[in-house]
């Protein structure tokens, strides 16, 4: 018979084995932090949810934004941007500014004038005036003083209405007035003051002087011809 086949060779076992090696840093760049941005003039600027008059924190991190905002009666500009972006170089994108709005001259007044005859800044008013013989009509939710609103427009003005004469101690050649309440007579606007009672004790001492002989109720004026005596002698020889 065949010899029998050589046994195989050993299995040679392997080891692995592991190598410590120190900790290296990695090589990355810095963290780009921009400063802090100045809120616009009559606005805000917004980071994280909080609002800031001034200015944001300082150090504020690359890519980040920020919102910008106005106050009533101001918008925000059309160039720059409305959120502001921290950049890689360190400092911010261009944002916008405020500027105030304004509203288009108040029309003419028929019979008046108005104290402002150019654009009006909203949130101001203008004062309105009537001529000589005319008078201020507010009629439904009129106003002298119209003030001018964000969207552009005034709210409601007053009218100029003819003034009527009073009838009541007028002749045709007095101008009227437009004061309120001038329809009424002299009389009812400027009422005399009551003169004042007088007593029991006055009137007896009147009635006593009238009595007395030689005594008139009489004061000289400047349309006598002639003098004339507030007293003429008694014939009385006990007076």
């Amino acid at each position: 018979p065949p010899p029998p086949p050589p046994p195989p060779p050993p299995k040679k076992e392997t080891i692995w084995t592991t190598t410590s090696i120190p900790d290296q840093p990695l090589d990355l760049p810095p963290i780009v932090r921009c400063p802090a941005y100045v809120a616009p003039a009559h606005g805000a600027v917004w980071w994280r949810g909080r609002g800031h008059r001034i200015s944001t924190p300082s150090s504020v991190p690359e890519r980040e934004q920020v919102e910008l905002t106005c106050d009533t009666n101001y918008r925000l500009t059309d160039r720059g941007s409305r959120w502001p972006e921290c950049l890689h170089e360190g400092w911010w994108d261009h944002g916008k500014t405020c500027e105030p709005l304004f509203c288009d001259p108040y029309p003419n007044l028929a019979h008046g004038s108005v104290d402002v005859c150019e654009k009006v800044q909203a949130g101001t008013h203008v004062t309105l005036t009537c001529a000589q013989g005319f008078r201020i009509h507010l009629g439904l939710g009129g106003s002298r003083y119209p003030m001018c609103l964000a969207d552009g427009t005034y709210t409601p003005g007053a009218t100029c209405i003819l003034q009527p004469c009073p009838k009541v101690n007028k002749t045709p050649f007095e101008e009227c007035s437009d004061e309120p309440g001038s329809d009424e007579p002299e009389e009812k606007r400027n009422p005399e003051p009551p003169l004042p009672k007088p007593s029991r004790k006055q009137i007896k001492e009147w009635e006593g002087e009238l009595d007395r002989h030689g005594v008139f109720d009489y004061t000289p004026n400047v349309f006598d011809t002639e003098p004339r005596p507030y007293q003429i002698p008694s014939s009385d020889p006990d007076k």
